[in-house]
This record gives structure tokens, C-alpha cells and sequence, in this order.
């Protein structure tokens, strides 16, 4: 105790004497408005050669670093910015706010709890140098300037999905190496093979940042798609595939490219605007390998409707969720409009809305509530299959089947809540332990059909560390009068 407390003063009279801190025009803007943003919200900023926070003591406010060295063992209440500085996040360690880091580097636990996230721009181009008179100055690093092509994912291997139709679906993809600084340009992709089908398709993108918050982009394409993306992520469904023969998806194929432009009017908003030039075609199932199912497992994969067409559509997204891969606290809103025809095989007019809401409600508790409602716009026939919802499953209505006729349909509606109670985690490797409750209500409808009120509730019991949520789960369909059970392998939205 008498240590810690040693090292905080000798930080706090450190910081006392404030020197001038000079920001090099140098660095790239975006990384320099982030810098200012941190210096103008702390007073004094930390300039000591070492900042120790011990497990007795909480810090108050934000915690700004320039250089140096932290150790966090205690709490800091508010945000955590280093900039080219060491940071040592220790065991049992708690930063209320987000921790981010401008080059320099971090050594973190996986005991520690930042509640806001972590971001690390470890190419950020800048270092800070103390002058003469013990000002600091924040300067420009020029970044070394590496071969600038790069393979994608495991030396250019990308595995993507294993399914019925195509086995394992993986593709060979090259692409530009970033740049830290702005502005960038994104090209990636290669050719794309299926086993199964023993055939080659393609998927390349070339995007470019126009300024720092907008971007335009074109992409080509001839891939394997699916309009059931609800019931299971995609690595999830590729393991019960894999080792079961079950696939709980419909798919079809989808030949041409697409076109799109996006900006951020104002903080945590994004805008975009999206043209589409598809061609579709029907696969059948092809019964590849699974290690405990046969070639009578496999669900049979449907014809769609063949041809051709053409979308503009619009999409305006709203995140102010503290963290995106586990958020539990903030609201996160969507809205997409796509109109389909200009000359093609399909003509219809297509909007989805979803709001997300997440509450703290005691200590590491937290409710989360989601509501989703989309589909055909007007009157009209039913959609052609490739356009249609189908419910469902562990992340629509939980204890219904997955692509139940049931919850099929051009229009649909959903409500789901999950509320997780914090526990004591018996396991170290995980920082959070949690009951969870589970309520769901949902339908999928066709024109002249009226909402139905299918029912799902349950619960269950989930792990949370830094890398990876695991749940199991039980859930009852009230209408469907069936039991399900589930096993997560990440947050359920």
C-alpha cells in the first residue's frame, strides 16, 4: 500500500509542474483531433515517467498518458488514452471507460475489465521526445513503408462457411497493405472455391476514402448467399455442418457486383447509399462430408426463382453501444430502404428498421432489448424465395424450429429481450459469469396474413472473457410446444 501510494505522488507532483505539450501539424488529422480531444478533456495530463494506480485506490475522472509507463491494478471511473506509452493493465483491474492507445504498448490481462472496449492503433505514426526545457513534444513518425501487398487471413487462406451446398467454401485472397494515415485505399479478394461443387467463383473489393469519414466503394462477386442469417452465426453453423449435417440455412447463388458510397454526417452516425446488379440461381444440396451425419441429414436445399435485378438502396445506422462485440450498455438503431427494378426480373420496394437498447440495471447486470420489423412495402404478389424471411431458432423466436413454415414470410416483426444477472464466475479464465433470462415474440407473414404471436422463453447460463461469450440454454415454444435447447458461442445481438 505504502508503495502504490508512493508512486501516485510522485506522479501527482509531476504533473503539477505542467509543461507545454506541442501536437506535430504532422500527424495524420484524424489521429491528431483524437489526441486534442484527450489533452483538452483531462487536467493536468500525466507526463510522469510512471503512473501507478494500486488495487486500493480508484481514480477519479479520465487518465491521460503522454510517454512513459502506466500500471493499472485498481479503477479508474472514466477513460484511459495513452499516448506512445507502456501500459500494464494488471489482474482485477477495472477501467469504467474505453481504453485506447496511440502507438506505444500494451500489456493486458484477461482478469482486467474495461468496460467501454479497447482500441490499440498500433501503427499510429507518432512518438513523444521531451526538449531541452522538459516540454513534451508529440511528433511525426514517418511509418516505414512496407512491400504493399499482403495475403488476407492465414497466408492468404480464408476459410468462409462449410455448408451443404458447397462443403468448405474458402477463397485465396491478396490485397493492398493499409496505410495508418489517411486517406486509404482497400483492395482485396481472389478467387473463391467450393469443394463440394468443385467449381471457382470470385469475390474482389476496391474501396477509397474520399476524406476521413466517407468512403466509396465497388465489389464483384459470384458467391454462395443465404437470406437465413438469423438463426446461427457462421461460424456456428459451419460447425454443425461439419461435425453434424446440420444446416440450418437455404441458399442460392448470386453472380455481380455492387456499388456504394457512405459518410458520417455527425459522431457515431453513418450514411450510405448502395446500387446492386444481381443474378441469382438455385443450387442443390450436395451432401458433403460431416463426421457424425450421412448424406439423409442434410436438409435438402430448395429451387429459387432464376433471373436478374437491379437495387438502389439507402442505409442509416446509429451506434452509441459501448462496445459492439458486447455491448451492455447504449442503443444501437438501423434503418435500409431498397427499391428493386430499373429494367430487372424483380420489382418491389423493401424497408427494415432495428433498435436496440441496452440497460445497466445492477453491479455487471444488464437487459438488453431488441426490436426488428422489415419486409415487402405495398401490395402485390409474395416475394420470389431468395427474398423471403424465415424465423426461427436461437436468434428470432427461441424454441420454435428454424426455417419453420410457420414463421415464413415477405414481412415480419420481432421482439426479444435478455436480461443477464452477474454471478460469481467459478472459472478464472472468465471475467463474468451470468443467469440469463430469455423472452421472445416474433412472426413472419405473407400478403393478406395478419401478425401472429409466437412465443419463446427460456434460460440459461453464459461465460464472458475477452475473447469469447459461451452460453447453453433451454428455451419453450409456447406455440410450437417444443423444448430447445441451445449453445452460444457469442453475444445473441
Amino acid at each position: 500500500m505504502a508503495v502504490g501510494l508512493w508512486l501516485v505522488a510522485t506522479a501527482s507532483d509531476a504533473v503539477a509542474q505542467q509543461p507545454v505539450i506541442t501536437v506535430d501539424p504532422e500527424i495524420p488529422t484524424a489521429i491528431r483531433e483524437r489526441i486534442d480531444a484527450a489533452l483538452s478533456g483531462v487536467d493536468p495530463v500525466s507526463i510522469a515517467d510512471s503512473v501507478f494506480v494500486p488495487r486500493e485506490l480508484t481514480h477519479e475522472g479520465a487518465l491521460v498518458q503522454v510517454g512513459g509507463t502506466v500500471i493499472l491494478e485498481g479503477r479508474v471511473t472514466g477513460d484511459v488514452t495513452a499516448i506512445d506509452s507502456q501500459v500494464y493493465v494488471r489482474p482485477g483491474a477495472v477501467v469504467e471507460g474505453r481504453l485506447t492507445m496511440l502507438a506505444g504498448a500494451l500489456f493486458g490481462s484477461t482478469l482486467a475489465t474495461v468496460r467501454g472496449g479497447e482500441e490499440w492503433v498500433r501503427d499510429a505514426p507518432l512518438g513523444v521526445v521531451t526538449d531541452g526545457d522538459g516540454n513534451i513534444q508529440i511528433v511525426y513518425v514517418e511509418p516505414e513503408r512496407p512491400f504493399p501487398i499482403e495475403p488476407k487471413g492465414f497466408f492468404g487462406f480464408v476459410p468462409h462457411h462449410y455448408t451443404g451446398v458447397n462443403g468448405l467454401e474458402f477463397s485465396l485472397a491478396v490485397g493492398l497493405r493499409q496505410r495508418p494515415e489517411w486517406p486509404r485505399t482497400k483492395l482485396a479478394g481472389g478467387p473463391v472455391f467450393r469443394t463440394a461443387r468443385g467449381d471457382v467463383g470470385w469475390d474482389v473489393e476496391l474501396a477509397r476514402e474520399l476524406r476521413e469519414n466517407a468512403e466509396i466503394g465497388v465489389r464483384t462477386y459470384s458467391i454462395t448467399d443465404t437470406s437465413q442469417r438469423w438463426h446461427r452465426s457462421d461460424l456456428g453453423n459451419s460447425v454443425r455442418s461439419l461435425f453434424l449435417a446440420d444446416d440450418d440455412r437455404l441458399y442460392f447463388e448470386r453472380e455481380g457486383y455492387e456499388a456504394w458510397a457512405s459518410m458520417s454526417p455527425a459522431p457515431k452516425v453513418r450514411l450510405g447509399i448502395r446500387w446492386r446488379d444481381d443474378d441469382f440461381d438455385s443450387l442443390e444440396t450436395e451432401n458433403p462430408f460431416a463426421f457424425f451425419g450421412g448424406d439423409e441429414d442434410w436438409r435438402i436445399n430448395p429451387p429459387i426463382t432464376p433471373g436478374g435485378g437491379r437495387a438502389l438502396g439507402t442505409r442509416l445506422t446509429f451506434d452509441a453501444r459501448n462496445s459492439p462485440r458486447f455491448a451492455t450498455r447504449g442503443v444501437y438503431a438501423d434503418v435500409q430502404y431498397d427499391h428493386w427494378g430499373f429494367g430487372g426480373d424483380f420489382e418491389f420496394d423493401w424497408a427494415q428498421a432495428e433498435a436496440r437498447g441496452y440497460l445497466p440495471t445492477n453491479g455487471e447486470s444488464f437487459a438488453a432489448m431488441r426490436v426488428v420489423a422489415g419486409g415487402r412495402l405495398g401490395g402485390g404478389d409474395s416475394l420470389e424465395p431468395q427474398f423471403l424471411y424465415s424465423l426461427g431458432g436461437r436468434r428470432t423466436v427461441v424454441g420454435t424450429s428454424a426455417l419453420s413454415e410457420q414463421l415464413t414470410g415477405d414481412r415480419m416483426l420481432i421482439a426479444n429481450v435478455r436480461y443477464h444477472l452477474a454471478l460469481p464466475s467459478p472459472i478464472e479464465r472468465f471475467e463474468h459469469f451470468y443467469a440469463v433470462g430469455l423472452f421472445d415474440i416474433g412472426d413472419a407473414w405473407f400478403p393478406g396474413g395478419s401478425f401472429n404471436s409466437n412465443v419463446g422463453v427460456g434460460g440459461g447460463v453464459a461465460f464472458h472473457g475477452p475473447v469469447r461469450y459461451l452460453g447453453a440454454f433451454v428455451a419453450y415454444g409456447v406455440d410450437s410446444e417444443e423444448w430447445k435447447f441451445y449453445g452460444m458461442i457469442s453475444p445473441w445481438f
